[in-house]
């Protein structure tokens, strides 16, 4: 199980460990996300999270909401049945907590940045 505990621009607590930078949640376990210089999300980055077959797929956009998801990514996630939600950053969390806790199938994209 995930627990968010805590986002600041440019960090997040994750079960009590801080990560500086952006995450990625995949199989409940987090993993550093390069994120673009340019803040458009890439079709690469979502396809090794669409393999594993979450049943939603969480996108936090910064604290700011600058980085981007083309229209290419939102069908090809849609087109997989796949629940997408995009947001700012700070607005998924609780999200996320609740999908960690129900135990559903998800994936997480979070950019710490503005």
């Amino acid at each position: 199980m995930v627990n968010i505990q805590e986002f600041k621009l440019g960090s997040f607590i994750v079960d009590s460990k801080h990560f500086i930078g952006n995450i990625k949640i995949v199989e409940n376990k987090i993993r550093y996300w390069d994120r673009p210089e340019d803040y458009v999300l890439e079709m690469h980055e979502i396809e090794s999270v669409l393999k594993l077959a979450p049943k939603i797929i969480v996108i936090g956009t910064g604290a700011g909401g600058l980085l981007k998801v083309s229209d290419a990514i939102r069908q090809r996630i849609l087109r997989n049945n796949i629940e997408m939600v995009v947001d700012k950053t700070q607005n998924v969390i609780t999200l996320i907590n609740n999908l960690s806790k129900e135990k559903k199938k998800f994936a997480a994209i979070l950019s710490s940045s503005s």
